[in-house]
């Protein structure tokens, strides 16, 4: 026979469906409950897409230079930092070299003007006399102290630049250097800087050798702080 329920069963009908009406709620529950973690998810996504894309190109897949086998690759990608803010990215990559914004056409000349400053070998000692620090010549002599205070930052050398008519330039033709250095007591002002050339008799690299000595001989005593000043300064600067 089939078992009939009714009245005096102990209430069993009763007590599953009580069991349902839970069960039903707990499943509604975590129904919810995956809806909202999905919510906050999509939202969580949405938040770092526009992030990136507030950010541009560059942030969200920043490269180095030395991810690109040449300066056309590097201009192409554009998503390294253009340090001289020219358009030109990786300058001290080999070539081929387009133009900012370009693909297959050769890197710009120089731009040159006539600015306010004379450009050449040596500085115009109107614009770049030579400005010095409170220092002394035991400081200087401190190993680490002039890099301790090199302080010249990229809008600075953009303006020393445009103060001597370079309005750009290959990459390695120039440095901003101080005419006084700074381990002989020069300070970072822009009367003691000027576009060096690297290349030439009286360049750069000759310009250090120099250096070099005249901070041995005032280190070793034998000459004093203001006589290596005044040497650099008018060996390195014309009126």
């Amino acid at each position: 026979m089939t078992p009939r329920f009714d009245g005096n069963d102990g209430g069993s009908g009763s007590d599953v469906a009580i069991l349902d009406a839970h069960g039903n709620r707990r499943r509604r529950a975590a129904a919810r409950a995956t809806a909202v973690r999905v919510a906050l998810l999509v939202i969580a996504l949405g938040g770092v897409l526009a992030c990136q894309a507030a950010l541009g190109p560059a942030s969200a897949a920043a490269a180095v230079c030395a991810d690109f086998p040449n300066q056309a690759a590097a201009q192409r990608a554009h998503n390294t930092r253009d340090a001289d803010h020219d358009g030109v990215y990786c300058e001290s990559l080999p070539c081929p070299c387009p133009r900012p914004g370009g693909t297959h056409h050769p890197r710009r000349r120089p731009a040159l003007f006539r600015g306010r400053c004379r450009r050449g070998l040596l500085a115009d000692r109107r614009c770049t006399p030579g400005a010095r620090l409170r220092a002394s010549a035991r400081q200087g002599c401190t190993p680490g102290w002039a890099s301790a205070h090199r302080d010249v930052s990229s809008a600075l050398k953009r303006r020393v630049y445009l103060s001597y008519g370079i309005g750009r330039h290959r990459s390695g033709e120039y440095e901003i250097d101080h005419l006084i250095p700074l381990e002989l007591g020069g300070s970072n002002s822009p009367r003691n800087l000027w576009p060096e050339r690297y290349a030439g008799g009286r360049g750069a690299h000759a310009k250090d050798r120099l250096e070099d000595r005249l901070h041995a001989d005032v280190c070793a005593g034998r000459i004093s702080l203001a006589v290596a000043q005044a040497k650099i300064a008018r060996r390195w600067s014309r009126r």
